[in-house]
């Protein structure tokens, strides 16, 4: 096959397809050589209104202006080398493939929709985004790139892509971006500084070698790995998990004072920090991590526990025989029935935390008759709701703690005083769970968020095993325990826990649904309503209630 270099020769620019603007006369075939810039002075644009494929082709820097190849939509094949020398632009929407880009100063420019390269593209070509298309700019990387200068993203409308698996840019100049999308879609990307600001965004899953600033990150659709420290200077970016996204930390995350955040927007998530030791592990608030998502950390050294306080939030991953710990704060819908799923990579263990929620034995509960112990009440025994309605006792929970496994702040109980509510409420001392909850004020708030250190208090002199019960009716109700409106029992996942499973399972072999009485519910101590907390603690003030030394929570 003859191959034949056909050189351009319309200075006032024309169609691609034209025979008569190529010299010799004729349209280049996939044997033939295309220059641009022997015969021309000055600026011009090839509209390249076909999708042809040739041999090599080279566009030479001209005298003056820029020698520009307009794509819009179509596709460029040249099966050797394309050179674009400084002055010269390949500018649009299409594609290009080239068996390597010959890095001599030009540009490639995405504008008016998605412009894609395949091939390897070589550190002397500049590669840019348009940013004055209202239908927005995209440069997919499909192939090795290596850019030697920054590609800016300063507008919402552009988008700079990495293809998938095999596909990588590299940014030889440090990179800032105020706003528009980076979009990984199994590629890498790495820079020498990669910033997203508060208005810009890097979504998708591949690898990344760093980033900062205020920006948005999301893993979606699988794992997104940066492999060096994030955050170590400025601003903190905020991290987000989405649908099959896995968000994996290899190297030091935030710093001092800097705190990134991580929300889980997508159940089954993981966010994996087990390659980062404790004392470089700098997270902020991490939003909605809900049974189904797991967090891997890094295994302390044996006798790993976690711990979870649901009034501050706080989940706590420490080693029992004095290694290393760590706490996270947690922002989300928790109560007694969630689990957490905290992995110790290096061990074969998953550890998980669950709440108890019931009364102490020994607690006295109104019945017809008067008051009983509630360890003493049976299924068929009839106890008083508030609203003076006597109700059969459905079933009779019972849950051992043993304080030797058992989490703390999830565990001991809570001692409210004796009129720490209101006048005779409660009647005597009430020991109850940190998730049981009492109405106070309209309000179903958990005990555990009702600690005040003064009239009501963590229990810590407790015997080393004790037992808990919970009394379940047919629906949920508010009976009176110790004279003070509790909550029964709502059928749950976390019933699980219970010694007396087994029992329940033979009484409700289908299941026993309850729908939840309509009282907004306080879990945690900042959803506890204001005048509420004030109005207990100015009435633990008036009975001269002193504070004691007890975790406040």
């Amino acid at each position: 096959m003859t191959t034949t270099n056909y050189i351009w020769n319309a200075p006032e620019g024309g169609n691609w397809s034209d025979a008569a603007n190529w010299t010799p006369n004729g349209v280049p075939g996939a044997a033939d050589t295309v220059s641009f810039g022997y015969y021309l002075a000055s600026a011009t644009t090839v509209n390249l209104d076909i999708s042809p494929t040739i041999a090599a082709m080279t566009i030479f820097t001209p005298s003056s202006g820029t020698y520009t190849l307009q794509i819009s939509g179509q596709s460029l094949t040249v099966s050797g080398v394309l050179q674009l020398y400084t002055g010269t632009m390949i500018e649009g929407y299409g594609s290009i493939t080239a068996g390597s880009y010959f890095g001599a100063g030009g540009t490639l420019e995405a504008s008016g929709g998605t412009l894609a390269l395949n091939g390897t593209v070589t550190y002397g070509n500049v590669l840019a985004i348009d940013d004055h298309q209202s239908s927005g700019s995209e440069l997919l990387i499909n192939g090795a790139a290596t850019a030697y200068k920054a590609i800016v993203l300063d507008n919402s409308d552009q988008t700079l892509a990495i293809g998938g698996v095999g596909s990588s840019l590299r940014i030889l100049q440090d990179e800032g971006y105020s706003a528009g999308t980076i979009q990984l879609q199994g590629g890498s990307l790495s820079d020498a500084v990669l910033e997203v600001d508060d208005a810009g965004q890097l979504t998708g899953f591949g690898a990344v070698q760093t980033v900062r600033g205020s920006g948005a990150v999301t893993a979606v659709g699988g794992s997104l790995i940066f492999s060096n420290a994030v955050d170590g200077v400025g601003a903190t970016t905020r991290f987000h998990i989405g649908a099959s996204g896995d968000l994996v930390f290899k190297g030091a995350v935030g710093a001092v004072g800097i705190d990134p955040t991580v929300t889980f927007d997508s159940t089954v998530a993981t966010l994996d920090a087990h390659a980062v030791t404790a004392n470089n592990l700098h997270l902020g608030t991490i939003t909605d991590f809900q049974a189904g998502d797991q967090f891997l950390v890094q295994a302390y050294g044996g006798g790993d526990t976690v711990s979870f306080d649901l009034n501050t939030e706080e989940l706590t991953v420490s080693s029992s025989n004095g290694g290393k710990s760590e706490t996270f704060q947690l922002a989300g819908t928790y109560d007694a029935n969630t689990t957490f799923n905290i992995k110790q990579v290096g061990t074969s263990d998953t550890i998980t935390t669950n709440a108890v929620i019931c009364f102490m034995a020994g607690t006295m509960i109104r019945t017809p008759d008067g008051e009983v112990a509630v360890e003493t009440l049976a299924p068929g025994d009839l106890v008083m709701t508030t609203d003076d309605v006597a109700k059969p006792v459905a079933w009779l929970g019972k849950q051992t703690v043993s304080m030797v496994f058992a989490d703390p702040l999830r565990s001991l109980p809570i001692r409210v005083k004796a009129g720490a509510l209101d006048e005779n409420v409660p009647a005597r001392d009430l020991l109850i769970s940190p998730d049981h909850a009492l109405l106070v004020d309209g309000v179903l708030i958990h005990a555990g968020a009702l600690v005040n250190g003064t009239s009501i208090l963590r229990e810590t002199a407790v015997p080393q095993v004790f037992v808990y019960y919970h009394v379940e009716l047919d629906d949920h109700s508010l009976i009176l325990a110790e004279n003070a409106p509790a909550e029964t029992f709502v059928d749950n996942i976390d019933r699980l826990n219970f010694d007396n499973w087994a029992e329940h399972e033979a009484l409700y072999p289908e299941g026993k649904p309850i729908v939840e009485l309509p009282y907004p519910r306080a879990k945690a101590r900042r959803q506890v309503p204001v005048d509420i907390r004030v109005a207990l603690a100015e009435r633990a003030q008036l009975r001269g209630f002193v504070e004691e030394d007890v975790a406040v929570a």
